[in-house]
């Protein structure tokens, strides 16, 4: 199979298949998509905003010590998010396992798991899938360690002595620190490419440790592969939704001006159920989109994973790195 058809081939297969699109977007929504789909319909808060809710705590800090309403707001924001995440990662695992293990054995496409369309044993794979997209992430945490704290202190000095008040507060923010946000979006970008090619492995059969290995060698192996495969899906992905969600956003900013200001005549009445009409039409036309975009992405991994060629492992195999079938994947 050349590189091409393994971009036109999970496509045109993709298209048939709205089960993907389903399985891709529960996926995405439950790994924290969700809050980007939700972006169109939410205020950000402006910088006096930030300014009054945040100033409060952050005086008393400097003062000498933390309140107990701000302890209590960090313990259960945190307590949140690791729920969040534990929750997420393992039903986003589930949900990723079961599309690849569809697309894999799919006969369009012609890739076949070890030990035919029931793929290898799944003891504690969803668990294990968890597992290896945290350990992929590792550099992106490191990465929020080294970057958060100037982050801080530049939204810190954007809201205390702005320069201008024109463009908006996340883009001053970017424009102080520009290299430290580059390096914590590569760093996430690294570790979805990472933890999708390991978690393929384990499908196929791999111990935890040796899929992260293959992964990690695959991309070593096939630099411009992975990074073209990379490139090509999240750029479809921005090419879908940004339209649509800016789209979606300009109508409920519509919306919203219309039910603060009230319904005044007739035709105010027919441009709100108008408006939110095409609201409805567009935001939820975004959500076909994510599912579309993030089935095709994950097709995409899945043949570029089990159907191109790749070279033997330098070394002879991994521990544990052995298939299905009980022979090591660099023999078989």
């Amino acid at each position: 199979m050349t590189r091409g058809a393994g971009l036109t081939g999970p496509l045109l297969a993709t298209l048939g298949r709205p089960r993907w699109w389903a399985l891709a977007l529960a996926g995405f929504l439950v790994r924290g998509g969700i809050l980007l789909m939700f972006l169109p319909i939410v205020t950000l808060p402006t910088p006096s905003g930030v300014t009054n809710a945040l100033g409060p705590a952050v005086t008393g800090l400097a003062l000498g010590g933390a309140g107990t309403d701000l302890i209590l707001l960090v313990v259960g924001a945190s307590l949140a998010l690791v729920a969040a995440i534990i929750v997420g990662g393992l039903v986003g695992a589930w949900l990723e396992v079961t599309l690849v293990r569809e697309v894999a054995v799919d006969e369009e496409l012609g890739v076949a798991l070890p030990g035919g369309p029931g793929g290898p044993g799944s003891g504690g794979l969803v668990g294990r899938g968890f597992a290896v997209r945290l350990l992929s992430h590792i550099p992106l945490v490191l990465a929020l360690i080294w970057g958060v704290p100037g982050i801080v202190q530049a939204g810190y000095a954007e809201l205390i002595l702005p320069d201008e008040l024109v463009t908006p507060l996340l883009v001053r923010v970017i424009q102080r620190v520009p290299v430290t946000v580059g390096l914590i979006v590569a760093a996430w970008l690294l570790g979805e490419l990472l933890g999708g090619l390991a978690l393929r492995e384990l499908v196929a059969g791999r111990s935890l440790l040796a899929a992260l290995g293959r992964g990690i060698l695959a991309v070593v192996r096939r630099p411009i592969g992975a990074i073209g495969v990379l490139v090509a899906t999240q750029a479809a992905m921005a090419i879908l939704l940004v339209p649509a969600l800016s789209a979606s956003g300009a109508t409920w900013d519509r919306v919203r001006f219309l039910l603060v200001d009230g319904i005044l005549t007739s035709q105010d009445a027919v441009h709100l159920v108008l408006s939110l009409c095409l609201f409805v039409t567009l935001w939820f036309g975004g959500f076909v989109l994510a599912g579309l975009a993030t089935a095709v992405r994950a097709a995409a991994w899945t043949v570029w994973s089990f159907a191109l060629p790749s070279a033997p492992l330098p070394g002879g195999p991994l521990p544990g790195d052995q298939d299905a079938l009980g022979a090591p994947s660099g023999t078989s």
